[in-house]
C-alpha cells in the first residue's frame, strides 16, 4: 500500500458532496439570496475533496506513526530480553496484533516483512521500502538508522534504544501540543460561526435595511468582498493553529 496517497471510498465522497452542497448553498443564501450563487458547487466540492483527502490521509499517517512507535517498544522490550534482530520483530508483530488487531496497517506490514525475511531478504531493505511508503518521517528517519547499524555492524541494542526514545519523546510532545490547541480549534469554530449568525439575524430582523446588498451590481461587489475577507479570515485562522512539531 502506498500509504502517501488516499482514494476517497464511494460513502467518503458522498460525505463530502453533502458538505459541499450545505456550504454553498448556506453562502448562496447568506450572501447573494440566488440560486445562481449555486454554480460553483463543482468548484467547492472539488476543494472539499482533496480537504477530506488530506484530513484522512493525516489520521492514517497519525496511527502509522502510533501503531510503529509501538512496534519500537516491543522490538526494543524483546531486543533487551536477548532475542536477535529477526526474532525481535516477530514478537513486535504478535505485540501490534495484541493491540490494533489483525487490520492495524503496521503488523500487517510487519507479517509480510518477517515471511520475506525466512526467504533471505534483507530486513534493512524491506523496511526502507515500508519507510518510503508511509512518507512518516520518523519512520523514515528509523528505516535509515537501522539500515546504517546493519552495515556498520554496531551495538543493537544502544542503537534502538536511543532512536526509540527519541521517536516516542517527539510524539509525546506533540500530543500535548494538539490537547493545547484543541481548545484555540473550538474557540477557532465558534470565530467563524459568529458572522454568518449575524448575517442570518440581519436578514431575518431586518429585511428592508439588508435588501440594499442583493440583487444589485454594487450590492453583489460589496458581498463579494465582504465573503472574500470571510474566507481568507478562516483560512489564517487555519493556519496559525496547524503547528508542526
Amino acid at each position: 500500500m502506498n500509504y502517501k496517497k488516499y482514494v476517497l471510498s464511494v460513502l467518503e465522497l458522498v460525505f463530502v458532496a453533502v458538505v459541499a452542497v450545505g456550504v454553498t448553498g448556506i453562502v448562496a443564501f447568506l450572501f447573494y439570496r440566488s440560486m445562481w450563487a449555486m454554480s460553483v458547487l463543482p468548484v467547492v466540492f472539488v476543494f472539499f475533496k482533496k480537504a477530506e483527502q488530506k484530513r484522512r490521509l493525516r489520521i492514517r499517517k497519525e496511527r502509522l506513526h502510533k501503531e510503529f512507535i509501538e512496534a519500537l517498544k516491543a522490538l526494543n522490550n524483546a531486543l533487551q530480553a536477548g532475542y536477535s534482530m529477526e526474532n525481535a520483530w516477530k514478537e513486535a508483530e504478535i505485540e501490534l496484533c495484541a493491540l490494533y488487531g489483525r487490520t492495524s496497517y503496521v503488523y500487517c506490514e510487519l507479517v509480510e516483512m518477517n515471511a520475506l525475511v525466512k526467504n533471505n531478504m534483507p530486513l534493512e531493505q524491506l523496511m526502507l521500502e515500508f519507510a518510503l511508503r508511509t512518507g512518516v518521517d520518523d519512520i523514515i528517519q528509523f528505516a535509515e538508522v537501522f539500515a546504517y547499524g546493519k552495515r556498520s555492524g554496531a551495538n543493537w541494542g544502544k542503537i534502538i534504544e536511543r532512536t526509540v526514545y527519541r521517536i516516542q519523546e517527539k510524539y509525546e510532545t506533540k500530543k500535548e501540543v494538539e490537547v493545547l490547541l484543541a481548545g484555540k480549534r473550538m474557540e477557532l469554530l465558534i470565530m467563524c460561526m459568529i458572522p454568518l449568525f449575524l448575517l442570518f439575524f440581519l436578514q431575518m430582523t431586518e429585511r428592508e435595511y439588508m435588501a440594499v446588498l442583493y440583487h444589485n451590481l454594487f450590492g453583489v461587489i460589496g458581498m463579494s468582498i465582504a465573503l472574500a475577507v470571510y474566507v481568507l479570515a478562516v483560512f489564517l485562522g487555519i493556519k496559525i493553529i496547524q503547528v508542526q512539531v
